[in-house]
């Protein structure tokens, strides 16, 4: 089962729900990019999970993601302009901003599957 929870930038307040990395849910494989156009994160679905099966069925390798995801696009515009969010780091996406996105509690947690 998935978890989103709701993160703020400590500095622009900007802010995004979402897994904030790799998650999966019973069919769904997600990974957090940020668009290069919009300057959003959003949550994409990179694969499915096997209903019989507990491998990931993955149909891009992550060196294909991390090369500029031109196979996928942003959930919020729709560019293929995006690129694999440092979920360890956390950046802001926000263009000049430099702050981090921290986890807000307060937003609550949605389990999603």
């Amino acid at each position: 089962m998935g978890k989103w929870l709701s993160y703020i930038c400590n500095k622009c307040e900007y802010y995004y729900r979402g897994s904030a990395g790799f998650s999966c849910g019973t069919f769904s494989v997600v990974e957090t990019f940020v668009c290069n156009k919009c300057n959003t994160l959003s949550d994409v679905i990179i694969g499915e999970t096997g209903n019989k099966s507990t491998e990931w069925l993955i149909p891009y390798s992550m060196e294909e993601i991390k090369a500029g995801g031109k196979k996928i696009k942003c959930g919020n515009c729709r560019s293929k302009d995006i690129s694999l969010w440092d979920s360890g780091k956390k950046p802001c996406p926000v263009e000049g901003c430099k702050g981090i996105m921290k986890a807000d509690p307060s937003f609550g947690i949605t389990l999603w599957d």
